[in-house]
């Protein structure tokens, strides 16, 4: 069993360091920028080394596996960096194919370390705090393993859910600008943040600005460059809204699925629907709403029964 918390463990690692220290700068430089990746490979190498340092000792050859994986890592980040520049269709269906990809590799190491034990310094932490809090007896080898996949899935579940869901979106942005289009500013606000996201992945500046000359490029539009900030961070405010909406929602969801009450899911998803009743009456938005209310809803019951089998076997 000491295995599988090892897995868990490098799964751990692997979903912080790829959802939570990998911030968008990093995502975006490690793009054209060898020392960004570096910075990358390295959160995931001294991640894995802090979280299985319990069970890290020079005779089990743990060490070994984590510099493989920390290769592997890095080489698939690369082959999907270099698929980034040549592709246009960078959708959830090659970031499926490549966290999948990552995941099999470390599953891949179980064979390797199936005999793998706490090292002495580890043992004797155990010993002491299950001799001074003998409740902590209850903790099984079993009951650690599920915690540590939960915790993983609820931090994958707010970044890399998020991801996927936004990704998913993106094929029917059509929908939602045909319900926009009655607002004429809408399309300059479109091209400000459209502008925004091409300085980002901008592949031939290594340093690209990240901010808009708004009054240099707008100076003869019909909207006051003050109108345009306004009207830009409005609808950057609607997206933050949004994605913290859908990040409660998979929160729950998920929480109700590890409980198996599956019939409270329903009135989750009831609540969100009450809040935009009035906008649904309009079929574009409603074809919208429901692709990202499904995608968000799928990914959190797949996790969830995961786990639950995970726990039953």
């Amino acid at each position: 069993m000491d295995a599988s918390i090892v897995l868990a463990l490098m799964i751990l690692s692997h979903v912080i360091t790829d959802f939570v220290l990998q911030t968008d700068t990093i995502a975006c430089g490690k793009i054209n920028n060898f020392k960004i990746m570096g910075k990358h490979v390295l959160h995931y190498f001294f991640t894995n080394i802090i979280f299985v340092s319990p069970y890290l000792s020079f005779g089990n050859g743990l060490w070994c596996i984590i510099i493989a994986l920390t290769i592997a890592h890095w080489m698939i980040d690369i082959t999907k960096v270099e698929y980034d520049k040549k592709s246009k269709n960078n959708g959830f269906e090659y970031f499926s194919l490549d966290q999948l990809v990552h995941l099999c590799l470390i599953c891949l190491s179980y064979p390797l370390i199936k005999n793998i034990e706490l090292n002495i310094v580890a043992t004797d932490v155990v010993t002491f705090f299950s001799t001074h809090y003998p409740i902590l007896n209850l903790l099984t080898k079993q009951t650690i393993f599920i915690y540590i996949l939960i915790l993983a899935s609820y931090i994958f579940n707010f970044k890399g859910a998020t991801f996927i869901t936004k990704k998913v979106l993106d094929k029917y942005l059509h929908l939602k600008d045909k319900v926009n289009s009655n607002d004429p500013r809408k399309e300059l606000v479109k091209q400000v943040i459209e502008r925004y996201e091409f300085c980002k992945s901008d592949l031939n500046k290594e340093n690209a600005k990240l901010e808009i000359s708004i009054n240099e490029k707008y100076d003869n539009m019909d909207i006051t460059s003050d109108e345009l900030k306004s009207l830009t961070e409005v609808d950057d405010a609607k997206k933050n809204a949004g994605e913290a909406i859908g990040n409660l929602e998979r929160l729950i969801i998920l929480t109700l699925v590890l409980q198996s009450n599956y019939a409270a899911i329903g009135l989750v998803i009831a609540a969100k629907t009450v809040a935009r009743y009035k906008k649904l009456e309009e079929k574009n938005f409603a074809e919208y709403y429901l692709i990202g209310t499904f995608t968000s809803l799928i990914i959190a019951v797949l996790l969830g029964e995961a786990i639950l089998a995970l726990k039953s076997i």
